[in-house]
């Protein structure tokens, strides 16, 4: 596990996550927002918070649980989520994301407001004065994180930006930071659980994007491979496992978050209820 997730109730009701590892990013802080709401399962915000400023961040094309109207989610939706992730052998899902749109906090998340908030992050909406694309806001410290002499700043970057690739709005598990692999150690985990050799264009990709491999002020491609693993709500013995190649492309103009699936598994498990 990367970094030290603090966690402190800021209502009966709401749990507050920081999801950033202390020393990633500059002034701001990427913070989770969780609230249960029905029975074993958790509905969940991304926010985004500079000095007085929050921002909420909430993937168009993600269908959001707390989104559903008086916010109820068919119990069985964790176990027809599951069936559907059946267990992969090869590349099952690629995805690029570069943009985080961001939506200015005017209400009380999950309140009154928030179905008109959703309608502007799903675009739904015409955008409100304070809205901005967060992308801008984490591209200097992204080429800060990757040029370090340590592993620890892009370790932490990539562990954020999978979770914000991901997001779903959904489950217990969503601000947990991924395990995250680079090099040699990373290729030696995918031929694990492929069963093999690594694929060619896996292997080239995390030499060619080690942390240590280059330094310079011009473009950089760092390559990991994110290890995610975790245990389904509302469920005994259900989980999901996912082992994906990601790649953060960064220039002074801006970057790009590259995920390619190499393996997954799923298993139902035993409803609680």
């Amino acid at each position: 596990m990367l970094g030290s997730q603090e966690r402190h109730w800021t209502t009966s009701e709401l749990d507050t996550v920081r999801i950033d590892p202390p020393g990633l990013f500059d002034s701001w802080s990427v913070l989770g927002v969780s609230q249960w709401f029905w029975q074993y399962q958790r509905r969940n915000l991304i926010l985004f918070e500079r000095g007085e400023r929050r921002y909420v961040y909430v993937p168009a094309r993600r269908a959001l649980a707390w989104a559903v109207p008086e916010g109820v989610m068919p119990p069985d939706a964790l176990e027809e989520r599951a069936r559907e992730g059946a267990e992969h052998t090869g590349p099952v899902e690629r995805m690029r994301l570069e943009h985080l749109r961001g939506c200015a906090l005017d209400s009380a998340p999950f309140g009154a407001g928030s179905a008109a908030l959703v309608q502007r992050v799903r675009g739904e909406a015409p955008p409100q004065p304070g809205d901005i694309d967060l992308a801008t806001l984490v591209h200097r410290d992204l080429w800060r994180a990757a040029d370090a002499a340590r592993l620890d700043p892009p370790a932490g970057a990539f562990g954020v930006l999978d979770i914000l690739a991901m997001f779903k709005g959904l489950g217990s598990h969503e601000f947990t930071l991924p395990r995250v692999l680079f090099g040699g150690e990373a290729e030696q985990l995918v031929e694990e659980r492929l069963g093999g050799r690594a694929p060619g264009h896996v292997r080239d990709e995390l030499q060619r994007g080690a942390p240590a491999a280059r330094r310079g002020d011009g473009p950089r491609r760092l390559a990991a491979v994110v290890d995610r693993h975790h245990a389904l709500d509302g469920c005994v013995g259900g989980h999901e496992a996912e082992l994906a190649l990601v790649c953060l492309e960064l220039s002074a103009s801006g970057w790009v978050y590259e995920r390619e699936v190499l393996w997954a598994d799923a298993e139902e498990g035993e409803p609680m209820s």
